[in-house]
């Protein structure tokens, strides 16, 4: 994992989540990514989240209805761990 990458990543969702219940979608990420200027892919964005999922650090809901894709991304993150 691109260490550079997870800390960008892992800022924006403090920053914009909190330690709490507020929800950030993968799109709204990637989407703060570009604007400060760091090259990530939509889908290497999904993979962090998915990867901090497995540490228990996130919860994520995949969103398959197109309008949800539109509006959130791939992945909409529900809750956000106190250790993370």
């Amino acid at each position: 994992m691109d260490k550079v990458l997870e800390r960008k990543i892992k800022s924006i969702i403090r920053n914009e989540n909190g330690l709490g219940n507020e929800r950030i979608g993968s799109a709204q990420i990637h989407d703060k990514l570009t604007a400060a200027g760091v090259e990530a892919s939509a889908s290497e964005t999904g993979e962090f989240l998915l990867q901090m999922e497995k540490e228990r650090l996130i919860t994520v809901v995949p969103q398959v209805d197109k309008e949800a894709k539109e509006k959130y991304g791939e992945y909409l993150i529900t809750w956000v761990s106190r250790n993370f």
